[in-house]
């Protein structure tokens, strides 16, 4: 791994800024598409973000949320072919590079009911180092045990079928998103993502889509443009691709490995919009019900679409910089 390099900056603003990163990201550019990372487009989302460079992916961590905001990696068939043959060994641990204040740690997992999520999947990883790596809890998240163990695990199965029976590499993003007026917490303030997405692009064919997945128990999950998904992240995935008009097309993607072996192609949804993001969690449903997208509007809870980050982190960055002042 890479020595990690930050420095510090506070605003006494009404919108406070906290950032606690230099971008340390040049030594993973092979990771991104043209060699060029995410880059956050709304400075709420972008504010106290620590960029960590790992042996085969690259990971934007967030201070205020505890968690982190988006993984990044390249697969290969090679790379899977290598990963099969390492098995796993769960090895989560606290990544020391990030400041105590600002850092998740094991504790605040322990006994919070909620399982320990990777962005960039431990089974996709070439080599034990990079194996390893995966369990810092810079690539992890607080993940509703459902999704996690089914439907997220479900979805990795089928994009890495999909690579392997196609013979296409493919650019990855997982992050969390955090949507609406009410967030859960747990341990020393790490905060559970409302939903969980992952973008997928296939250089070789030109297409690029993403999954969304609301993050409790009750399986429900969508395939959306990128152009939404970004709408809603504040991110911009890929940075030389702004006018690619790839990115406005919703595809529809597979979600089980069964889908995949089924699959002939990767066609676009006749419908553009999807309604994913409007669908808050729902902590009375304990196991998964359904992964079709047939959806109920929830539009009367999620108050905040839209702007990326909910009230809650904006209390969150006062509350740091209290901290600091002190």
């Amino acid at each position: 791994m890479s020595n990690l390099k930050f420095s510090i900056c506070v605003s006494l603003a009404l919108l406070p800024t906290i950032c606690l990163s230099d971008s340390n990201l040049g030594k993973c550019r092979n990771f991104f598409y043209d060699q060029v990372p995410p880059q956050f487009t709304s400075p709420k989302i972008g504010a106290n973000i620590f960029q960590l460079c790992y042996s085969d992916f690259a990971v934007s961590y967030s201070g205020i949320s505890k968690t982190g905001i988006w993984s990044a990696e390249f697969i290969t068939p090679q790379k899977l072919k290598l990963a099969q043959q390492i098995s796993r060994q769960d090895n989560f641990k606290e990544e020391i590079r990030i400041p105590e204040r600002y850092r998740a740690k094991l504790e605040d997992y322990r006994r919070s009911g909620w399982d320990r999520g990777h962005l960039s999947p431990s089974a996709q990883r070439e080599s034990r180092e990079a194996q390893n790596d995966s369990f810092y809890l810079t690539n992890i998240f607080p993940q509703a045990s459902s999704n996690n163990q089914g439907l997220w695990a479900d979805i990795e199965k089928a994009t890495r079928g999909y690579i392997k029976k196609t013979n296409q590499s493919a650019y990855m993003v997982t992050g969390t998103l955090f949507i609406g007026p009410k967030l859960k917490t747990i341990g020393s303030g790490v905060l559970v993502p409302t939903h969980v997405y992952k973008v997928i692009y296939f250089p070789s064919t030109n297409i690029a889509g993403a999954y969304v997945a609301v993050n409790d128990n009750s399986g429900r999950v969508d395939t959306v443009s990128i152009k939404q998904l970004e709408q809603y992240s504040g991110v911009n995935f890929f940075p030389t691709k702004k006018k690619d008009a790839s990115l406005t097309v919703r595809y529809n993607l597979p979600l089980t490995p069964n889908h995949t072996s089924r699959l002939r192609g990767i066609y676009p949804n006749p419908v553009n919009q999807s309604q994913i993001f409007e669908m808050l969690p729902d902590n009375s449903i304990h196991s998964k019900v359904t992964r079709i997208p047939q959806y109920q509007e929830n539009r009367s809870v999620a108050t905040d679409l839209g702007k990326g980050v909910a009230n809650e982190l904006k209390d969150a960055s006062i509350n740091i910089i209290r901290k600091i002042l002190n």
